[in-house]
């Protein structure tokens, strides 16, 4: 089933999501919906708060791409990233603000600790496009986005994109919530398949 996805500015992004204690059948159905979300919306990365779950986890397919053909997609589970080393440039896009991307600068290199769907703790070194979709992915999960790591110079330039998706009023090819109501807009038409660089 697809989910509608939530948009910058919804209150569920305005307070840390809540650890998974546990994983049932319910949550698995879950996992299966936000990955068929994800692919449909063409994204890469997809955190529970951005489909309306107030709770700490994420999927992750990042095998569209070459380098990455072999990647088996990730569910993790309560994730925070214990250590991180270097710096990058990459530009990023959200599908929770549809139309705006921008060259973000993080970590190179990051320590994801998470857990699997058995609730086994992992710890795995990430570099690259992974590194970048694993933080994207965190930070969404504390309701932070990539926009806030802008300059307030460059983020005052995209105010009047901000507040319309605030408004609801955006362009999508998958379906999205209206901040702060249950209303859900769905796409007129369908767009091309494009993966984006991030969630």
């Amino acid at each position: 089933m697809i989910l509608p996805i939530y948009l910058y500015g919804d209150p569920i992004f305005k307070k840390p999501a809540q650890k998974v204690k546990w994983v049932d059948e319910k949550f698995i159905d879950t996992l299966k919906d936000m990955f068929e979300t994800m692919t449909v919306a063409d994204g890469i990365g997809l955190a529970a708060t951005q489909v309306g779950i107030p709770f700490s986890f994420a999927v992750i397919d990042v095998s569209v791409y070459e380098e990455y053909k072999d990647f088996k997609r990730m569910v993790i589970i309560n994730p925070e990233i214990v250590h991180s080393d270097g710096e990058d440039v990459m530009e990023e896009g959200c599908l929770s603000i549809p139309g705006i991307r921008a060259e973000i600068i993080r970590p190179a290199k990051v320590v994801l600790r998470y857990q699997d769907i058995d609730m086994k703790v992992n710890e795995i070194e990430c570099e690259g496009l992974l590194a970048r979709v694993v933080q994207h992915e965190v930070d969404h999960l504390y309701g932070k986005f990539f926009i806030d790591y802008l300059s307030p110079v460059r983020l005052k330039t995209l105010k009047p994109k901000l507040t319309k998706i605030r408004r609801g009023n955006v362009k999508a090819h998958y379906p999205v919530v209206v901040p702060g109501t249950k209303k859900v807009i769905f796409p007129e038409v369908e767009a091309t398949s494009r993966r984006q660089s991030s969630d």
